[in-house]
């Protein structure tokens, strides 16, 4: 089951980062009334690349038994993509003026970040919960963003450990 699950993985985050990479140029092309977006290939290849990335999202699902109404992560990415889906065709084609679609891209591709995030750290609270740990650690070495008392930095810290696959240095260098 392991190779199954890890082959499924790789692929469901491969075909997500084409498919966004995909989106954005077309959001590109769309806002520039480049005629590019009139290819065939154009309007075919992101069908298929997103139907073999629901199926694999699917089968990734069904796999690991972790389901919307249990996972409260999963349901917060499912519901970010139907509005990813909604602004995204917005983006493309159904908004009338340049403005619109070059706003309905920018929320489309922020959404597409936060669902990013909330698969990549099993978390509602998607990239927030980095951030988070990472300002309370820089706070509690004397320069931090929020003005919260120490002890609720390192009670934050502690809870949020949990969440946080890196190593405290990461959120400090660079």
């Amino acid at each position: 089951m392991l190779p199954l699950y890890l082959t499924l993985k790789s692929l469901h985050v491969s075909l997500a980062l084409v498919s966004g990479a995909l989106f954005a140029l077309r959001a590109l092309w769309s806002v520039t009334g480049s005629s590019w977006l009139k290819r065939p290939w154009v309007r075919v290849l992101p069908h298929l690349l997103d139907t073999l990335l629901l199926a694999a999202g699917l089968s990734l699902m069904v796999l690991t038994t972790q389901w919307p109404q249990q996972t409260p992560w999963l349901a917060a990415k499912l519901t970010a993509l139907l509005a990813y889906v909604g602004f995204g065709s917005l983006a493309l084609r159904r908004a009338a003026s340049v403005r619109t679609r070059a706003l309905s891209a920018c929320l489309a591709l922020l959404i597409f970040v936060y669902m990013l995030g909330a698969a990549h750290r099993h978390s509602v609270l998607s990239w927030l919960v980095w951030l988070l740990y990472c300002n309370a650690l820089i706070y509690l070495n004397g320069v931090g963003f929020f003005s919260c008392q120490r002890r609720y930095c390192r009670h934050l810290v502690s809870s949020i450990s949990s969440f946080i696959a890196d190593s405290p240095g990461e959120c400090l260098s660079g």
